[in-house]
C-alpha cells in the first residue's frame, strides 16, 4: 500500500464547502436517504406505535437492532481514539480527531433509534425525577449520557490542540465507554427468561464485537473521504491503515471463536433459538450474512498481505458492517421469537415504516460525518499530523 510522496505534497487540500466528484454523489444518497428516514419518523410519531410492526411477543423491533449497532460502533470508535492520546501509541493520533467526531455521531445516531422506539420520548425526563437504580436500563442510559459529554469535552480539546486535556477526557471517556457498553450487555445478559441473551457473556461480546465494529467503520469512512474527494491518503496514515486491517483480521478470529463457543453451548443447552438460526429459517441469516460474509471472507482478504491494499480493506470493512448489522438483527428479534410454557413460537416481520426508518438512520449517519468532515477538515488534520 505505498504510494509517493513526493506526488502527495504536491496535491493540495481543498478547503471548499462545496463537495465535488464523488463526494457529491455520496451527499445526495445520504440526503435521500435521511429524508426518506426522517419521514418514516414524522409518521409514526403521528400515527403511534400502532403503526409499527411490533407485538407484545416481539415488542423490540429493528430500531433496538439500529440502536445497538449504532453505539456499538461509537464504542469501538472510542476505543480505537484512545489509542493514540490514552495508550500512548502516538501513530494512531493521526486518526484521533475523525475517530472522535464518527464515535459522537454513531451515538447520536443510535439514541434517535432508541427515541423512536420508545414512542413517547419526552417521558425519558421521568427517569430523573423517578430513578430506578435497579434497572440495568437506567444505567445504560446515564452512562451513555455521561459517555457522549465526555466525547464532546475530547474533541473540544483535540481541536484546541490541548494534549493534557485530551488525555485527560479520553481516559474518563473510554472508561465510561467500557461501563456503559458493559451494561448494555448486561442488559441483554441479565434478561434471564430470553434464552439466546442470558449469560454473563453478553458484556464481554458487546465490547469484542464494538471492537470490530469500530475498525471497520474507521477504515471505510477514511478511504471513502480520500477516494471520493480524490486526495491521496498520507502515507503514515496509509501504512496505519493497513496496521488497522490487520488487527481487524485478528479481532474476527476472536469474534468467530467466540460465536463457535456461544452456537456450541446453546446446542448442548437445547436453546430453541440456537437451532433456528443455525439449522431453522434464520440459518441463511446467520450462515451466510453474519459468518460467512461478516466474518470469514474479511478475515481470510485482511489476512493476506498481498490482498491487504486499499480495495481490499475496502471491501472488508463493507463485508463486516453488513455482517454486523445481520447479527444485530438476528440477536434481537430472533431472540424474543421463543415463548415459555411451549406455546409455540412468536413471529415478527418489519413493515415498510420500520424499514424505511432503519435505512434512513445509515443515511443520516453519513450526512451528518460528511457535514462534520467539511467544517473539521479531518483531511486536513490528518496531513498535519502525518507530518509530524
Amino acid at each position: 500500500m505505498s504510494v509517493n510522496t513526493e506526488v502527495q505534497t504536491n496535491v493540495p487540500l481543498k478547503n471548499s464547502i462545496i463537495p465535488s466528484g464523488t463526494a457529491l454523489i455520496w451527499v445526495v444518497v445520504f440526503g435521500v436517504l435521511a429524508a426518506v428516514g426522517l419521514f418514516a419518523a414524522g409518521t409514526i410519531l403521528v400515527q403511534g406505535q400502532s403503526s409499527l410492526a411490533a407485538t407484545n411477543l416481539v415488542p423490540w423491533n429493528i430500531f433496538v437492532s439500529a440502536y445497538v449497532f449504532f453505539v456499538v460502533t461509537s464504542t469501538g470508535l472510542c476505543f480505537i481514539s484512545a489509542f493514540g492520546h490514552v495508550v500512548g501509541i502516538h501513530r494512531y493520533e493521526i486518526i484521533s480527531k475523525r475517530a472522535v467526531t464518527m464515535s459522537l455521531i454513531m451515538l447520536a445516531v443510535g439514541m434517535m433509534a432508541i427515541l423512536l422506539d420508545i414512542g413517547r420520548p419526552l417521558m425519558m425526563i421521568n427517569m430523573l425525577f423517578s430513578p430506578n437504580p435497579t434497572s440495568p436500563m437506567f444505567w445504560m442510559g446515564l452512562l451513555y449520557g455521561v459517555y457522549g459529554f465526555l466525547l464532546v469535552m475530547e474533541l473540544i480539546s483535540i481541536i484546541k490542540g490541548n494534549h493534557k486535556a485530551t488525555k485527560i477526557w479520553g481516559t474518563l471517556g473510554v472508561l465510561s465507554a467500557l461501563v456503559a457498553h458493559g451494561t448494555l450487555g448486561a442488559l441483554f445478559g441479565m434478561l434471564y427468561a430470553r434464552d439466546l441473551w442470558y449469560g454473563e457473556y453478553m458484556p464481554i461480546y458487546f465490547i469484542l464485537s464494538a471492537f470490530v465494529s469500530g475498525l471497520a467503520a474507521l477504515s471505510l469512512f477514511i478511504f471513502l473521504s480520500y477516494g471520493s474527494q480524490k486526495k491521496y491518503i498520507p502515507y503514515k496514515l496509509e501504512g496505519l491503515l493497513s496496521e488497522i486491517g490487520r488487527i481487524l483480521a485478528y479481532a474476527l478470529g476472536a469474534l468467530l471463536f467466540f460465536i463457535f463457543w456461544k452456537s456450541v453451548a446453546g446446542l448442548y443447552a437445547g436453546k430453541v433459538e440456537t437451532q433456528m438460526l443455525l439449522f431453522g429459517e434464520y440459518a441463511v441469516r446467520f450462515w451466510v450474512f453474519e459468518v460467512i460474509i461478516g466474518i470469514l471472507v474479511p478475515m481470510f482478504i485482511l489476512a493476506n498481505k498481498s490482498m491487504r491494499t486499499k480495495g481490499g480493506i475496502v471491501l472488508s470493512a463493507i463485508l463486516v458492517l453488513t455482517g454486523l448489522v445481520m447479527a444485530r438483527l438476528n440477536l434481537v428479534i430472533v431472540g424474543q421469537l421463543s415463548r415459555p410454557f411451549e406455546q409455540g413460537l412468536a413471529s415478527y416481520s418489519a413493515n415498510a415504516l420500520e424499514i424505511m426508518f432503519f435505512a434512513g438512520l445509515f443515511g443520516i449517519a453519513g450526512l451528518l460525518y460528511m457535514i462534520a468532515s467539511t467544517i473539521l477538515k479531518f483531511e486536513k488534520y490528518e496531513e498535519k499530523m502525518s507530518k509530524q
